[in-house]
C-alpha cells in the first residue's frame, strides 16, 4: 500500500495473479475500491519479457516517486520467478492510471529495504558485487543514478531527516549526514543480528539486535559532523 493522498491509496496485492487498485475513503461520503490493472500472464522461462506489465509477481515493495512539478509515480517491486523481471519494477500514474515498466534495472532484493527521502528512494547496491558497492538513488519518473560511487560496503540504510545510518556486511554502523553524502565509523563491530531498523517521530533511529535468542531494540543517539 502507497499513500497518495488523504483518504487515497493505491494497492497492490496478488494470489497466482497480481492487480493493482485504488481505494478511497470519505467519512462523508462512500467508500470505494477500483483495481484498475491486473497482471495474469505466466511467466516464461528463457523469454525475454521484463517489459510486460502484464506478467503474474507478488507485490515485493511499493514508494511515490514525486516530480518537480507534483508529478507523481508509484514504484511497485514485483517477485517472481525469473530474475530479469524482478530488476524491472512497475510504475503507475496515479491520475491517469497507466502502468508501465521501468527501464533502468535494480536490485530487488536492496529496494525492499530501500528508504524514501524527498520524493526519491536510495538503497545500497549495484557497483562492484561482492566488493564495493553505490548509493543508488531511485527518482521520478523511475531514473536509476549512482550519487556515492563505489564507497560503500553492502548493507541496509536509515534516513532519519539529515541523518544517515548503515549498518554494512561488515558488521560496522556508520552514521553522517546527507547532505554531505559523508558516512563516518562509529562502531567498528556490532555484536548480534540486525533484524530491523527504523525510524520514530519520537526516538529517531531505531534497531533490533538478536544475540543469544535475546532481542532487544536499541535507539542511536549520536550523529559525527
Amino acid at each position: 500500500m502507497a499513500p497518495l493522498a488523504p483518504g487515497r491509496v493505491c494497492l497492490a496485492g496478488s494470489f497466482g495473479r497480481a492487480w493493482l487498485a485504488i481505494a478511497t475513503f470519505d467519512p462523508k461520503e462512500a467508500k470505494s475500491v477500483k483495481v484498475f490493472h491486473e497482471a495474469r500472464e505466466a511467466v516464461e522461462a528463457k523469454v525475454k519479457q521484463w517489459a510486460r506489465s502484464t506478467l503474474a509477481f507478488a507485490p515485493a515493495c511499493m514508494f511515490v516517486l514525486h516530480g518537480d512539478n507534483g508529478e507523481r509515480r508509484v514504484l511497485i517491486g514485483r517477485n517472481c520467478r525469473e530474475g530479469e523481471v524482478e530488476s524491472h519494477p512497475l510504475l503507475v500514474d496515479p491520475d491517469t492510471l497507466a502502468v508501465t515498466v521501468m527501464q533502468d534495472n535494480v536490485w530487488i532484493n536492496r529496494l525492499t529495504v530501500g528508504q524514501p527521502h524527498d520524493g526519491a528512494v536510495y538503497y545500497v547496491g549495484h557497483g562492484v558485487p561482492g566488493k564495493r558497492f553505490d548509493l543508488v538513488k531511485i527518482a521520478f519518473p523511475g531514473k536509476r543514478t549512482s550519487v556515492i560511487n563505489g564507497g560503500l560496503h553492502g548493507g541496509r540504510l536509515l534516513l532519519v531527516g539529515d541523518d544517515l545510518h548503515q549498518a554494512n556486511d561488515q558488521k560496522e554502523w556508520l552514521l553522517g549526514s546527507f547532505a554531505k553524502m559523508q558516512l563516518t565509523l562509529a562502531a567498528p563491530q556490532m555484536f548480534g543480528t540486525l533484524n530491523f531498523m527504523g525510524r520514530s517521530n519520537h526516538y529517531g533511529a531505531l534497531i533490533q539486535m538478536s544475540q543469544s535468542g535475546k532481542h532487544k531494540v536499541y535507539r542511536v543517539e549520536q550523529v559525527p559532523r
